[in-house]
């Protein structure tokens, strides 16, 4: 096996999502990695928390590490895998109400820590690995934590935004089932979340995908989650502010509301449809004091409705938020992916220019190139490595040194190819 390849934790975002992507690319790829100063732009001291060690023990029992010394707070992991220590005890076979034959995996975080972010964490794996793919099976993966979490995924922009972009560039059908709301807010709350997933077969590659051509706004669809004493109040307020600053009539915006059940959880997200089924959204977790519930209703639908109005006008096809969730994916395609992320008006010369990322886009191409050696244009664009399900991906780069021309490599990725 080959050293691990250094990363350290304090580059660029300096958090969490650094060490997600690196040790699901490991956890796939079989690549090994060595982080140092794990979340060290971070305040507190950085370091593992629950919500992160649970997913680096789950990687770790999938690709064979043993993670036994890792624990809250370290700052320092080595992911090397090996496929003999593997725990064939993480998958279980599990019977739908359906009667459908399924694999059984869980994440139990024991706290709200961001069902979404281990969700991004582990997808790459539980997708593309041969321990997924060789039963056929679609995996049932539940993952216990926090549904709506500030600065992370929540659980109704992955069902309205992410699975919906996931679908346009070939990703398999993703199915979720919400079984309890888990709040960062007003008080502790661990919730849960079923996702039902169908790997790529054995033998398979992602292509490349292009999302290009956002389109004109269609309609726009918000859910709101709040008290219900509260729901007329926030109904009336967004349809106003909706239709006055989107120019849509009323029968282009729908709303969904839901009873938060506890005066400080409050929640809205806002999701645009364009003509070409681009989907853009921006939401916002109420996290200041909440003193008048009819000043959180005012402050959520003025900033999530500007902040949305600012999305569309960049006239990318995803969002700000959305960006880094699509590095992996083009890493590991075959061929090149082109993504419209938008422009920025530029502040002196009143053109359009690139829209620039942000640091999480940013952090994902850094990681992604130091492991697998892609590299992003800067402007949404990038050539894959062509990951092919079951290839022993470790050993590629010796194949491709073993032979001047890379015939060898040629070769047998091609038998590989379905």
């Amino acid at each position: 096996m080959s050293c691990p390849v250094h990363l350290d934790g304090r580059s660029l975002e300096g958090g969490g999502q650094l060490l997600r992507i690196a040790l699901g690319i490991s956890a796939l790829t079989s690549i090994p990695v060595h982080i140092t100063d794990i979340r060290g732009n971070r305040a507190g001291g950085g370091g593992l928390k629950g919500q992160h060690l649970a997913v680096v023990k789950w990687l770790a029992k999938a690709c064979g590490v043993d993670a036994s010394n890792t624990m809250k707070k370290s700052k320092t992991l080595t992911f090397k895998p090996d496929a003999e220590l593997i725990d064939a005890s993480l998958f279980t076979n599990y019977t739908l109400p359906d009667g459908a034959e399924c694999l059984h995996t869980k994440i139990n975080m024991e706290s709200p820590g961001s069902i979404g972010l281990a969700f991004q964490a582990v997808l790459p794996y539980v997708l593309f690995s041969s321990h997924t793919t060789c039963p056929g099976l679609p995996v049932r993966l539940s993952i216990y934590g926090g549904t709506n979490v500030s600065f992370s995924l929540s659980y109704d922009y992955i069902v309205q935004v992410l699975l919906p972009t996931l679908s346009r560039i070939d990703i398999p059908p993703i199915t979720t089932t919400l079984e309890k709301r888990g709040w960062s807010t007003g008080g502790a709350q661990i919730g849960s979340v079923m996702f039902i997933i169908q790997p790529l077969t054995l033998g398979a590659s992602l292509p490349a995908f292009q999302l290009v051509g956002r389109g004109e706004p269609k309609s726009i669809h918000a859910t709101a989650i709040l008290p219900k004493s509260s729901h007329a109040e926030m109904g009336s307020k967004l349809t106003d502010a909706v239709t006055r600053r989107f120019g849509l009539d009323a029968s282009h915006f729908t709303l969904q509301l839901e009873d938060s059940y506890h005066s400080k959880r409050v929640y809205l997200v806002l999701v645009a449809t364009t003509s070409t089924d681009c989907k853009l959204g921006r939401d916002w977790l109420y996290d200041r004091k909440v003193t008048s519930l009819s000043v959180a209703i005012a402050e959520l639908v003025a900033r999530v409705t500007s902040d949305l109005v600012v999305e569309l006008a960049g006239n990318g096809c995803v969002g700000e938020y959305m960006r880094d969730q699509l590095v992996i994916f083009k890493a590991l395609a075959r061929g090149r992916s082109k993504i419209d992320v938008g422009r920025d008006e530029a502040a002196k010369e009143g053109r359009k220019s690139v829209r620039r990322p942000n640091l999480h886009p940013r952090t994902a191409e850094w990681v992604v190139e130091r492991l697998l050696g892609t590299r992003s244009d800067g402007g949404g664009g990038g050539e894959g490595v062509g990951f092919v399900v079951g290839e022993p991906f470790g050993e590629r780069k010796k194949v491709g040194q073993d032979d001047e021309n890379g015939g060898a490599l040629e070769e047998k990725m091609g038998k590989l190819h379905v």
